[in-house]
C-alpha cells in the first residue's frame, strides 16, 4: 500500500492505520454507501521518503510504502505504477476521498495539467479536499498510476493542487513490485522431519531427512508451467547424499506459493563431523519458455549435533539479595534506599518479576550520590569450553543530571584479580535480556560485578535473572554404524556404571 509519507511517517502510526476498501455510494450522486466495506490492518512501512514542501524534490517526496496484513490484492485488484514521463497536457484522474466522504473522481486536461520539473501541477475541476492525501493519480490513455497527490491550491495559478510524478518514486520502489512477466523466486522451504534416525530432533551423522521446497512466481498477471528446480550441497557443506535433487513444482499460479510435488530428502554420511553444517543449495530455478533464475546458496542450513548447556550459576533473586552477595555502598549516604535493594522502593512496572535487585537513585532523593556495587559469590566456571553470563535488567537514563553509568564488570585469575568492564550502560534508556561472552574469563573464582555510579537523583537500574550457563560446543550422538567414544571431551553422561 502507498500514501504520503505525512498521513503514515513511520511505524507507530503505521500500527494504529487501516486501509479501508470497497467505501463507495451504491447510485450516482445518491447517499448510500456499501455494505461490506473492509479494512486491512497497516503491518510495517518498507519505503519512505519524507515530506519537505508542497513542491517535491527527490530528497522528499512524501510517499511511503507500507505492508498489510491480509491479501487486499488478490479481492480487489492493483495499480500498476508507471515510469514513463507524463507530458504536460495529458489527461489524468484522481480517485480520492475528499474529507473522508466515500470515493470521488476528479478529472481534468488540457492547459489544467502541467508537469514542472517534480512537481504535477493541476488545477480546476481537478479539485481535492483535505482527506484526499495520498490518493493516486491515473494516466486516463491507460488507467496507470502516474503519480500522488499531496498538497492542495487547486485555485492558485502557478501553484495548484501537486502531487509527486511516479517516475520519481519509481526507482526507489522497484524492487518491491511484481511484474506482468513471470519470475520464479525460491521460497521457504515446509516439513523438514526425520525420515531415520535417533528421533530427538537434532539433525546428526547417519540420520536420514526430508523437506519439501517451495518457489514462489511473482508475476502479478502470468502463471507458469512446469516449473522446476534443482538441489545440490553447498560447496562448505558436511558431507550428504541428496534423493530426489530434481524438484517439480508443476503450475504455479501468479502471486503464489507452490511445494513440490515430491519432498527432498537428504542422508547425513557418518564422516561428518559434529559442529559441521548442512547446507544445500537451491538453482536452476526454470519454468516453461523462461529462465533459468537466480537461485540462493543455503537454501537450508541445520548445524550438526546440538549444543547442551550447563546452568552454572543462577540468580533469580526471589529470596531477596542473600548474604552470599556483597553490597558496596559507595555513595553520599548509607543505608536503606541510597544503594542496591530488592525491595524496591519507588514501586517501579518494570519489566522484570519481582523481587529484583534495584539501585533507584530518583527515591534515593536530591543531593545524594551513588556508586553503588552489588558483587556476586565467587563461582567456579572451570571444565567447559564456551561460558556465557545472561541476565535481564532495566535501565532508565535521566538527561537532567549527571550522566550516570551502569556496568557490568567480572574478575577472577584469568584477569589477574582485577575487575574487566564487559557491557556499559549510559545515555540512553535500555531494558531486555542481555548475553555476553565470558569465556575469556573462566576461572575456579570468578565473580561478577554490577556497578551503578556518577549518579545523583537520576533514575534507576534494576537485574534480575542472572545465569551463567557453560558448555563444551556441539555433541552428537551418530546413527548406525560401529559405535565409539575416545572420551576426548570429557563427556561421559551417556555412560554409567553397572559393577556389583
Amino acid at each position: 500500500m502507498m500514501t504520503n509519507w505525512h498521513c503514515v511517517p513511520d511505524a507507530s502510526p503505521c500500527t494504529n492505520s487501516e486501509f479501508v476498501f470497497k467505501y463507495y455510494n451504491t447510485t450516482c450522486g445518491g447517499s448510500t454507501t456499501t455494505p461490506d466495506w473492509e479494512s486491512f490492518h497497516c503491518d510495517q512501512t518498507v519505503v519512505e521518503s519524507p515530506f519537505g514542501s508542497c513542491d517535491a524534490t527527490l530528497s522528499a517526496l512524501d510517499f511511503t510504502l507500507s505492508s498489510v496484513i491480509g491479501d487486499p490484492a488478490s479481492i480487489y485488484g492493483w495499480v500498476t505504477p508507471d515510469p514513463n514521463v507524463l507530458t504536460d497536457g495529458e489527461a489524468i484522474y484522481i480517485v480520492h476521498h475528499p474529507d473522508g466522504r466515500p470515493h470521488e473522481i476528479s478529472h481534468g486536461e488540457g492547459a489544467n495539467v502541467d508537469v514542472d520539473g517534480t512537481v504535477l501541477r493541476y488545477y480546476d475541476t481537478l479539485d481535492t479536499e483535505p482527506g484526499s492525501s495520498g490518493s493516486p493519480i491515473y494516466r486516463e490513455s491507460d488507467n496507470k498510476m502516474i503519480g500522488i497527490h499531496h498538497c492542495g491550491g487547486c485555485d492558485t495559478a502557478g501553484v495548484g493542487n501537486r502531487g509527486m510524478l511516479m517516475g520519481d518514486i519509481y526507482p526507489l520502489i522497484q524492487e518491491f513490485l511484481c511484474t506482468a512477466a513471470v519470475e520464479i523466486a525460491p521460497a521457504s522451504l515446509e516439513g523438514l522431519a526425520e525420515v531415520e534416525g535417533n528421533g530427538n530432533t537434532v539433525v546428526e551423522p547417519g540420520e536420514t531427512w526430508q523437506f519439501t521446497p517451495r518457489v514462489s512466481n511473482t508475476s502479478c498477471e502470468t502463471e507458469a508451467t512446469a516449473v522446476a528446480a534443482d538441489l545440490q550441497a553447498g560447496t562448505a557443506s558436511a558431507d550428504i547424499l541428496l534423493v530426489g535433487a530434481n524438484a517439480d513444482f508443476g503450475t504455479v499460479a501468479a502471486g503464489t506459493t507452490a511445494s513440490s510435488v515430491s519432498p527432498v530428502e537428504f542422508t547425513v554420511e557418518l564422516s561428518a563431523v559434529c559442529g559441521e553444517t548442512v547446507a544445500i543449495d537451491m538453482l536452476n530455478l526454470v519454468a516453461t519458455g523462461v529462465g533459468p533464475f537466480a537461485g540462493t546458496n543455503d537454501y537450508l542450513t541445520r548445524t550438526l549435533g546440538e549444543v547442551v548447556y550447563t546452568t552454572v550459576f543462577l540468580e533469580d533473586f526471589s529470596g531477596g539479595i542473600t548474604g552470599d552477595w556483597t553490597i558496596v555502598d559507595g555513595g553520599s549516604s548509607t543505608g536503606g534506599v541510597d544503594t542496591w535493594t530488592d525491595t524496591n522502593p519507588g514501586g517501579r512496572s518494570l519489566p522484570l518479576t519481582e523481587p529484583f535487585a534495584i539501585m533507584d537513585s530518583d527515591e534515593a532523593g536530591s543531593g545524594e550520590t551513588q556508586d553503588e556495587e552489588l558483587i556476586s559469590p565467587v563461582i567456579d566456571t572451570t571444565g567447559f569450553d564456551n561460558l556465557s553470563l545472561q541476565f535481564g535488567h532495566d535501565f532508565k537514563w535521566y538527561s537532567g543530571s549527571t550522566d550516570e553509568q551502569a556496568d557490568v564488570d567480572v574478575r577472577s585469575t584469568a584477569t589477574g584479580g582485577a575487575w574487566v568492564t564487559v557491557v556499559n550502560y549510559s545515555g540512553a534508556d535500555t531494558s531486555g535480556t542481555v548475553t555476553v561472552d565470558l569465556g575469556a574469563y573462566a576461572a575456579s573464582d570468578l565473580q561478577i560485578r554490577f556497578h551503578y555510579y556518577d549518579a545523583s537523583f537520576d533514575y534507576w537500574w534494576a537485574v534480575d535473572d542472572i545465569y551463567l550457563l557453560g558448555d563444551n560446543g556441539y555433541i552428537c550422538e551418530p546413527f548406525g554404524g560401529l559405535f565409539s567414544d575416545g572420551f576426548e571431551s570429557g563427556d561421559t553422561t551417556r555412560w554409567y556404571w553397572a559393577g556389583s
